[in-house]
């Protein structure tokens, strides 16, 4: 038993040094999955409007930077050092994609302008996590 405990250790661990982290922690969104490292996805029957206040009030209540487009397929939020990009796809009429993608600043570009290039799987969970809570609460009432 020692072993196979040893042995699942040290494999987490050489995924977390090549690079594979974020597959890691996106097992544990509800309902998600990490497609990148700054990234998580996730497919709901819920209808894009729902999903999109969802995305906004979240948003909103980790920053009063946001902003949404007309079309109401994206938010963006912004911290002090961190930006939220939120999308939304309606795939039917009652099926809905979500994307959270999470940056932190990384390195100044030629024209001294901070720029996001950092990825933060971490805040993408975190607010990919607030935004689906309700809609699992709201299919678990269903069942």
């Amino acid at each position: 038993m020692k072993k196979w405990i040893l042995s699942l250790f040290f494999i987490l661990f050489y995924l977390h040094l090549s690079g594979c982290a974020p597959v890691l922690v996106g097992l544990g969104a509800l309902g998600g999955y990490a497609i990148s490292e700054d990234e998580l996805e996730g497919i709901y029957t819920i209808p894009k409007d729902e999903v999109f206040l969802l995305g906004k009030n979240v948003a909103l209540d980790w920053t009063n930077d946001v902003l949404e487009d007309e079309g109401q397929t994206e938010i963006i939020a912004t911290s002090e050092s961190r930006r939220v990009w939120i999308r939304i796809e309606q795939l039917t009429p009652d099926t809905t994609r979500l994307r959270v993608k999470a940056r932190k600043y990384g390195f100044r570009d030629i024209n001294k302008i901070n720029t996001y290039t950092l990825p933060d799987i971490k805040t993408a969970q975190f607010i990919f996590e607030r935004i689906v809570a309700p809609i699992h609460k709201q299919q678990k009432a269903l069942r």
